[in-house]
């Protein structure tokens, strides 16, 4: 049977798509974080649990994590928070000189 969400049934390539937007969601909040190492490795340990638990597959199947990384088409963590970074602060730089937001940096 196909997984359900408010009692529609998915195909599971429409379910790993949902997973998928979520998770890229997700990765989206933190732009603007002053990130510390902590931090990165706290966001890549929950990473990798839902990137498991989207594609099913337990720690003791020793599946590496660049494997289903491939397998869902999303990018490290780290990759996208940085590229995150930089998207913002290029927003930052072309606004005007008087602006708040240009006179912090």
């Amino acid at each position: 049977m196909s997984p359900s969400f408010d009692g529609q049934h998915l195909s599971s390539d429409d379910f790993m798509e949902d997973k998928r937007e979520d998770y890229q969601h997700c990765s989206l909040l933190c732009e603007t974080w002053p990130v510390r190492k902590e931090n990165e490795v706290a966001l890549q340990r929950a990473e990798m649990r839902m990137v498991r638990w989207m594609c099913n597959v337990k720690v003791k199947d020793r599946v590496p994590s660049k494997e289903l990384r491939e397998r869902l088409g999303i990018d490290d963590i780290i990759l996208i928070l940085q590229q995150n970074r930089l998207r913002w602060y290029g927003h930052v730089l072309q606004k005007e000189g008087t602006d708040w937001v240009k006179k912090c940096i």
